[in-house]
């Protein structure tokens, strides 16, 4: 295969210019900067995940989760050699994934334009939020989103290359088992591909629709055979190998979890369907049209429309990649507890990531390389009116929440990491892009490309401020972490009234180690909703509390209370007793020598003693106020 590949014309004169190494250079320090510049407390569940699934690869196991597949974890599993310092090593090796993709991409690029566009291609595919920001986060698009650039210009590439006259058979079967690996890769690193996959092949195999017709069934076909095969074949590998390293029974069902079939995503209450909802259709769209507006509005200014013609096979192709990524979210948030209760909860931003680089691409092909002359005016105005409306729309609808009212923060979090700047600077950002689609609209290519890259670096950066500044795991983890640190060799109890942060930042202080373990603190997590627990007294109990927005410990001393009046309405029913009062929801109750879960609801605290028997008829509890350091005993008699 490599001999024929070298043989074949696309890969002679390879010599990379001065340019682009001094660009590759900037890129590199730019990431290190951004990536580097201030400690990532906060890790969120994927990230867990993926450093789990490394562990085992890295240790010889099985995967011990098929969450997420295995190839992004398999590449940073060898981050683990550095031990503690694990976490900089990955972080480092996203940096190094990007460097390379640039590298790949430039090369395949040198086959499709001319040299004169290549590098600002090239620059605006790094600046683009999706390969730019996620470096400093252990996700998968930091391996799918370059993946999936070099996949579509292989394809273009080769696809052109084997279909020419002189290269009618040369290479034909290794040039479509390498198209069919690299979109099996791309299922490998992210499970949402799948649904590309026929795509890629469609496309491929629609090569040899330009040669005489006797012979077109028959490449149709034999492509056809040997694109399913490739793929085929080595899923079936890697499920006999994961069967046989396991010893399991390969049976249908492990098929299927080896495939990511078997994850569940939300409650099975929210069933099956082929369709999405229309409702979630619209935001996915309207986020994609946000994520695009300043390359979509220079693209309608300055195209070229012959070139438009010559390129209509890889912009349909292109398109139908975008058209099924926003078909294939808007279908999992219709059907997992994105949607849960018909209530709109999380939209998952970084799904659609993708196609703004796919959309330089298309840039690349059909934007006029004329520097001579601007763009009309009446193609400038078009320009400009649709970069205004697909800047203020799609904000009205997924920020301001106008078209419909879901959850407050459905867009918080990495969930919509690309364009979660409009959380905390959304007017400003959107005149501000407004003034750029005004520029980018009118000007020549080579200020327009320098505005959009900019345009795109500064979104990027306002994206990680933003969700730095708004998670509010960021108080739970510096603490978290600065408590075991003190602590570190004790056994202790630590009791929370949210059951979700505390979790969390646990589970964000154990994956700072190696191991997983709390830096040697055997801590015993208690938090207010589970069910009633007898506390061993020879052990130190320390409450984690939020006291007016910030996270404190404080530990048990029973003597420090003082005895204060509390009205409390108590309701007597045949399976459970339920009291509540005024107060805040760092309180706690005791009932019968057991600590009981409370809730706070509407500033009352809410308590369930469910199947008690009070003896003799009566009710004997003692309620702590742990912000006020007030307690209040209670003794009534309760009449059924």
């Amino acid at each position: 295969m490599l001999r024929e590949m070298k043989d074949c014309r696309c890969f002679k004169n390879n010599k990379i210019n001065v340019k682009y190494w001094l660009i590759l250079l900037i890129f590199v320090i730019s990431q290190i900067t951004f990536v580097f510049y201030s400690k990532p407390y906060i890790v969120n569940g994927d990230e867990k995940v993926y450093k789990e699934i490394a562990q085992d690869i890295f240790y010889g196991n099985p995967v011990s989760s098929f969450h997420y597949p295995f190839l992004y974890p398999a590449i940073l599993a060898p981050g683990l050699i550095c031990k503690q310092h694990f976490l900089w090593a990955m972080l480092c090796i996203n940096i190094v994934i990007k460097v390379i993709g640039l590298g790949v991409i430039y090369v395949l690029l040198k086959k499709l334009l001319p040299s004169g566009r290549i590098l600002a291609v090239v620059i605006m595919i790094a600046c683009t939020p999706g390969y730019f920001v996620f470096s400093r986060l252990l996700l998968s698009e930091n391996l799918s989103v370059p993946l999936l650039l070099i996949a579509v210009l292989y394809h273009m590439v080769f696809r052109r290359v084997k279909i020419s006259d002189e290269n009618r058979n040369k290479g034909r079967v290794w040039f479509t088992i390498g198209a069919a690996l690299l979109s099996l890769s791309l299922f490998w690193t992210k499970y949402l591909m799948l649904v590309l996959l026929p795509i890629f092949c469609l496309y491929w195999c629609t090569a040899c629709l330009n040669r005489e017709k006797k012979s077109t069934v028959r490449y149709f076909v034999w492509d056809g055979i040997v694109y399913v095969s490739t793929v085929c074949i080595f899923i079936g590998l890697y499920f006999l190998l994961y069967a046989a390293r396991t010893g399991a029974e390969p049976t249908f069902e492990l098929l299927k979890a080896t495939m990511g079939f078997a994850t569940k995503a939300g409650p099975e209450s929210t069933g099956y369907a082929l369709l999405p909802s229309g409702r979630w259709i619209i935001c996915y769209l309207a986020y994609a049209i946000l994520g695009n507006v300043l390359i979509v509005t220079h693209i309608i200014g300055r195209t070229d429309i012959q070139k438009l013609r010559a390129f209509k096979g890889h912009f349909y192709f292109i398109i139908s990649l975008a058209v099924m990524l926003i078909f294939v979210s808007a279908r999992h948030s219709t059907l997992v507890y994105y949607n849960e209760g018909g209530q709109m909860v999380k939209l998952l931003g970084r799904y659609i990531t993708y196609i703004t680089p796919l959309s330089v691409v298309v840039w690349a092909f059909l934007v006029d390389k004329t520097e001579a002359n601007r763009t009309s005016k009446w193609r400038g105005g078009i320009a400009f009116l649709y970069g205004t409306a697909a800047i203020w729309i799609p904000y009205l609808i997924l920020y301001r929440r106008k078209l419909w009212n879901p959850n407050e923060d459905w867009l918080s979090g990495c969930r919509g990491l690309e364009n979660i700047g409009y959380l905390e600077w959304g007017a400003l950002l959107c005149v501000t892009t407004g003034v750029c689609v005004l520029v980018v609209a009118l000007a020549k290519r080579h200020l327009a490309v320098m505005i959009i890259c900019v345009a795109m670096l500064a979104h990027s950066v306002a994206a990680m401020g933003t969700w730095e500044k708004n998670n509010y795991m960021m108080g739970y983890a510096e603490l978290m972490g600065d408590f075991l640190q003190a602590h570190q060799g004790e056994r202790l109890y630590v009791y929370c009234n949210d059951s979700l942060n505390y979790v969390e930042a646990l589970q964000m202080a154990s994956f700072y180690n190696v191991d997983g373990r709390y830096d040697g603190v055997a801590v015993i997590p208690v938090v207010w909703y589970e069910s009633p627990m007898l506390l061993d007294d020879s052990i130190p109990l320390y409450f984690m509390l939020n006291i007016e927005n910030e996270t404190v410990f404080w530990q048990w001393d029973a003597s420090a209370f003082e005895e204060k009046g509390m009205n409390v309405t108590v309701e007597v029913t045949d399976d459970r007793i339920h009291l509540s009062y005024e107060g805040n929801p760092n309180s706690i109750c005791v009932f019968q020598g057991l600590i009981q879960p409370v809730v706070c609801r509407d500033g009352k605290v809410e308590i369930d003693l469910e199947e008690t028997e009070p003896s003799e008829g009566s009710l004997d509890i003692t309620i702590y106020d742990l912000e006020k350091l007030k307690k209040f005993h209670y003794m009534g008699t309760i009449q059924r």
